[in-house]
């Protein structure tokens, strides 16, 4: 199902705002904040707008590589409203006419829209569901599970009773719990980078991104680069953004907010009626507010964990997967989880292909020095896809906890954490919170768009 995009509040305010943080929520939440009639700055403490939406450009060949978001799906109404307001093309991410190859247990099986693979003798899979394809596996036991929790987005979703049966309990073991084999909860698991492996999410969150993302699987990707999207807002805010302040402190009185924030020129002071802080979780915290954060919330803070993320994009002389008939996307039970061909849609023989990893393989490759990452990964892409070492020309890595302004991929939610959301998300006074974290797309640009609406809205709505 693709959603339509609900309109913010027709009002309008010549309130004074400051937005901390020019990702993709701050950004979205300043250009309709301003729609409306706002006066707006935006404090970002990098010197480039975009957060996690980031695109390199320094592969020869003209190619480029997506460091951050990588992918739209089709049914993340936000996202597409705001790329097709701007203007941008959309290319297809993938390939759907070839499939992907699954790497399991040593095995490679070729999955495409008229078939797959047969599963390997040593899977442990019970009888009748060695007859099973990876969407028949889905069919069987993830879909009856979604069609119990229902639209994520419905009033009051998710209530006590959804609460009490699936946010105490792991993925995998609630797999467990409606008859999946080990073999079929390993086959269900592939190419999975989120938080510490499956049964470390709570599965009430993990249904609930299940849900949300059901309906067409079309992905797009924005030809020329995905952070033409950031720089498409950015250029509607114009010097609105003060780039390389960093936001130390923020003092709330009864009748506005002051904004300290510090840069070369030292510490500046921005008085305004209320505050957007769109900044990654981990980075609120290094904020001091005053008043003091609530406890509860302070606490819900400290407990959402973020994502260990690496790519690692190898950029190799010519496309020599797809003259092994091989599609050049890759979901795998290895410590690499997924492999991507960034090239497709692009024009030349040269093609990169970008290695996805989470949890420990991720802080594994953190630790590692740029060359280490890159011929690293390299070998272990080789086992995939044999070639890629003959046809290597370089490589480059980014991981998202050694980004001293990110500090992680995105938000995840453990057993018992999926109200977390809700406590992070409210407003405190004058200030309100946005950013991925706070939206049921979490990890997403679908959910930084949409914290940066509800945001706005809840800023309309307060208006006199």
């Amino acid at each position: 199902m693709i959603r339509e995009v609900d309109a913010l509040p027709e009002r309008r305010s010549s309130e004074s705002v400051v937005v901390i943080g020019a990702g993709m929520a701050g950004l979205c939440a300043a250009y309709e904040l301003r729609r409306s009639g706002c006066e707006v700055t935006v404090l970002e403490a990098r010197r480039t707008a975009g957060g996690r939406v980031r695109t390199r450009r320094d592969f020869p060949g003209a190619l480029y590589v997506e460091e951050g978001a990588t992918r739209f799906p089709v049914v993340h109404h936000y996202t597409m409203h705001y790329l097709r307001e701007f203007g941008l093309p959309l290319i297809p991410f993938d390939r759907p006419d070839m499939g992907h190859t699954l790497r399991i247990i040593g095995h490679d099986l070729e999955s495409h829209p008229w078939g797959q693979d047969a599963w390997p003798d040593e899977l442990p899979l019970h009888a009748d569901e060695r007859a099973l394809d990876l969407e028949g596996l889905h069919a069987r036991y993830v879909t009856p599970l979604l069609d119990e929790i229902g639209d994520p987005l419905s009033p009051g979703w998710p209530g006590e009773l959804l609460r009490e049966r699936f946010d105490s309990v792991g993925y995998a073991d609630l797999l467990r719990s409606r008859g999946a084999s080990e073999g079929a909860i390993r086959a269900l698991a592939l190419g999975f980078h989120v938080g510490e492996g499956p049964n470390s999410l709570s599965a009430l969150w993990w249904l609930e991104c299940m849900a949300l993302d059901a309906g067409p699987r079309g992905k797009v990707k924005v030809e020329g680069g995905n952070d033409r999207l950031a720089e498409a807002f950015a250029a509607r805010l114009g010097d609105r953004i003060r780039f390389g302040r960093a936001v130390r402190r923020i003092v709330q009185d009864p009748t506005g907010i002051s904004v300290h924030a510090e840069s070369l020129a030292g510490t500046e002071v921005l008085r305004a009626d209320r505050v957007v802080c769109a900044l990654p979780v981990p980075l609120v915290l290094d904020v001091v507010f005053e008043p003091e954060l609530p406890p509860l919330r302070r606490e819900a803070l400290q407990s959402v964990p973020y994502a260990s993320l690496s790519r690692v994009a190898l950029q190799c002389r010519r496309r020599f997967w797809l003259d092994q008939g091989r599609p050049g996307f890759e979901d795998t039970d290895e410590e690499v989880a997924e492999v991507w061909d960034l090239s497709v849609g692009e024009p030349g023989d040269r093609g990169v292909l970008v290695a996805y990893s989470g949890g420990n393989e991720a802080r594994r490759v953190t630790a590692m020095t740029g060359e280490e990452r890159v011929a690293y990964t390299a070998r272990r892409l080789e086992s995939l896809l044999p070639g890629l070492l003959d046809h290597l020309e370089g490589g480059v890595s980014r991981c998202w906890d050694a980004e001293p302004w990110a500090r992680g991929g995105g938000a995840w939610f453990r057993t018992g954490q999926s109200g977390l959301r809700d406590v992070i998300a409210a407003p405190l006074g004058r200030i309100h919170f946005a950013g991925e974290a706070t939206s049921p797309w979490a990890g997403w640009v679908q959910g930084a768009l949409d914290s940066a609406r509800r945001a706005t809205a809840e800023i309309l709505e307060a208006s006199v």
